[in-house]
């Protein structure tokens, strides 16, 4: 007897995973994978983007800072001190997440990434809580803070554990 089989043999067909890989596009059309090449170092030119991305940092924790005041002010808070200063810290906690995410992420404040700067070296959660703290710390004292350092390093890259680099893209 013959199995019984679909309509118009609807299950005859092998699935994907059944298949053994087969190459699809010709030959000349695949490319070589690109070997991965390090990031440029940051160059003599690293303090001075540095000393502005610290600035540009600043910009944006007033900015959310501002943007937390504002909220309140939609909602109705009035203006006594002990609410604009709630309001404050969550506009200093929000600037907190979004500098945190940025440096586990992308291995750069918002500021760095504008001017296309990044650590060289992937941090911890725990570690870019800590950098970013620090950063905080330093911007109080307008970024003057993390361009000094000894031995050729920044405090920045002393804080991180690593090198600064361009971020080409």
């Amino acid at each position: 007897m013959e199995d019984p089989k679909g309509p118009l043999d609807q299950l005859d067909v092998p699935l994907v995973w059944d298949r053994t890989p087969v190459e699809t596009r010709p030959r000349e059309l695949v490319r070589p994978p690109r070997p991965a090449q390090a990031a440029p170092p940051a160059g003599r030119w690293s303090r001075i983007r540095l000393w502005v991305a610290s600035l540009a940092d600043l910009g944006v924790v007033l900015l959310v800072l501002a943007a937390g005041w504002a909220v309140a002010a939609g909602v109705g808070v009035s203006l006594n001190p002990a609410q604009l200063a709630a309001a404050g810290v969550a506009g200093l906690l929000a600037a907190g997440v979004l500098g945190v995410g940025a440096l586990w992420a992308w291995r750069a404040t918002p500021g760095m990434a504008l001017l296309h700067l990044r650590f060289e070296a992937p941090m911890t959660l725990g570690h870019a809580q800590r950098v970013w703290f620090w950063w905080l710390v330093a911007l109080l004292l307008a970024g003057l803070p993390l361009l000094v350092g000894r031995r050729g390093r920044t405090g920045a890259e002393l804080l991180a554990g690593s090198e600064l680099t361009l971020h080409q893209g």
